[in-house]
């Protein structure tokens, strides 16, 4: 009996489903329809207006109050987005030059879409950054009022919101809006923030200068995220960043992304600090010599290479991962590892041995 109930349990639950899975496909079929169809009056709108503007003249103060009223419905700027679209396809300049004349009607929906729920909010910012309009808004008070989504609890949203910021090729509106990240409750993680730095089509090295200039107001991960960027981006900051590897106040994730940042660098002050470190026997600070490891590769020197093979002992695997990859990368030869290779440690032996075979691997294989 218990086995019968539970199959008519489970056909039960597999009829829901299927009526759940049609009454969506019904409503979304229905939507699309409705969807289309305020597409078409806006089509019809549209190309009215266009006739305007190819005749020199301004828009009218009515379409601009019909697109006020219609436009603060998620559902009619759905259907707009739509007709748009098809106008961008036909002749994109025509769609620059409409949604140019429309500035005054997405600045009053900047401040409509902003008292509405996140998704919504997401979506006007998909809007206009779909269409470049973002592009040709770069007016204070359109800034100040991106601004303001960043304080949404969405991250869709104050990523959208970002790139925004990103696109406006001003740094202090970017750092305003970094700022503004510090002060709320969502968790805008520090990858997402170092890729739209680095998307930022503005001037980067004044980007960066402006970054540094408030990095103390910055938490720890904003902190490493900037870092993160910079690295990425140029060599010329090596003094700034040499304060924050040697400052040992500093966050370690901040002072992890430091000392990263000469191992692509070259740096003389670096070495010794990075030699310091991959010698320090200390359990707490492994992570500091398994980057240090990995970055003295650009190091040359006798002292590099014997603080290298001496790493290759050490009981941390990925600090002799790292100082074995680090020794090939500098070409040294076989003959100045054949203390290792014949010598008693088996953990060196095996990892400078899993080295060479790696490299033997990849250049087979190219």
């Amino acid at each position: 009996m218990g086995v019968e109930a539970l199959i008519y349990c489970y056909g039960a639950i597999c009829l829901c489903m299927i009526a759940f899975n049609c009454v969506c496909i019904f409503t979304f079929r229905n939507q699309d329809k409705k969807i289309k169809k305020r597409s078409r009056n806006f089509n019809y709108h549209i190309s009215r207006q266009i006739k305007i503007i190819s005749a020199g003249e301004t828009l009218t103060d009515r379409h601009y109050k019909y697109l006020n009223r219609k436009l603060s419905k998620i559902g009619n700027l759905m259907a707009f987005n739509m007709s748009v679209g098809e106008l961008q396809s036909k002749d994109s300049r025509l769609a620059e030059q409409y949604l140019a004349a429309i500035r005054p009607v997405i600045l009053y929906l900047s401040t409509v879409y902003l008292g509405k729920e996140s998704m919504q909010a997401v979506y006007f910012l998909h809007v206009i950054e779909k269409y470049k309009i973002n592009n040709q808004l770069i007016v204070d008070s359109v800034t100040e009022l991106i601004m303001q989504y960043l304080k949404k609890p969405n991250l869709y949203c104050r990523a959208k919101a970002m790139k925004f910021l990103y696109k406006s090729k001003r740094e202090y509106d970017v750092v305003n809006g970094v700022l503004i990240l510090q002060d709320e409750r969502v968790y805008f993680h520090r990858k997402l923030l170092t890729n739209g730095l680095m998307s930022f089509e503005g001037n980067h090295s004044r980007l960066a200068q402006a970054l540094f200039d408030v990095f103390d107001a910055l938490g720890a991960e904003s902190q490493t995220a900037v870092l993160d960027y910079v690295r990425h981006e140029s060599g010329d900051w090596c003094d700034r960043v040499f304060a924050f590897l040697t400052d040992e106040k500093r966050d370690d994730e901040v002072r992890y992304s430091a000392l990263r940042y000469f191992g692509k660098y070259y740096y003389a002050k670096a070495k010794g600090v990075m030699l310091r470190f991959l010698s320090d026997s200390d359990n707490e600070k492994r992570i500091y010599a398994r980057s240090a490891a990995s970055s003295l590769a650009i190091y040359p020197g006798q002292d590099t290479i014997d603080a290298l093979k001496a790493a290759t002992s050490s009981s941390d695997w990925y600090i002799r991962r790292n100082a074995a990859e680090s020794l090939e990368s500098m070409g040294v030869t076989y003959n100045d590892l054949a203390d290792i290779i014949y010598g008693s440690d088996r953990y060196a032996r095996e990892m400078v041995a899993y080295q060479t075979q790696v490299k033997n691997l990849t250049l087979g294989a190219v």
